[in-house]
């Protein structure tokens, strides 16, 4: 399995957990109406009103932002000597994501890229 594939469904398991007990626990929420506010963003208000169909398209839109984050992260650190240094560090992974929003989907992607790959 490529370090891409693993690095974004990584991402995608682990902050949709997050999220999803975030939601319930937190907001006093349901895991389907936080899938459904991701769909709203593609499909308008109407897709509190889509049921599964709806549930599972806000899934697809978060699962496609977690292999663009991998992705676009898999990119800079073969760029960029000082990022693959930093990844390297004794807490380099939470230096590397803590100023990032998604830093969940960060973490996930630098923990399945090596910081000596080019």
């Amino acid at each position: 399995m490529s370090r891409l594939v693993r690095a974004g469904l990584l991402t995608a398991v682990t902050d949709g957990l997050f999220s999803s007990v975030l939601v319930v626990a937190a907001y006093d929420s349901t895991v389907t109406r936080l899938w459904q506010g991701v769909a709203c963003v593609l499909l308008g208000p109407r897709a509190f009103e889509g049921g599964l169909r709806t549930t599972l398209v806000g899934i697809a839109m978060h699962v496609a932002v977690a292999f663009t984050w991998s992705a676009v992260f898999l990119v800079l650190v073969r760029r960029w000597s000082w990022l693959r240094r930093l990844v390297a560090s004794p807490y380099g992974l939470v230096e590397a994501a803590a100023p990032s929003r998604p830093g969940g989907e960060t973490v996930g992607s630098f923990s399945s890229f090596p910081s000596t790959e080019k």
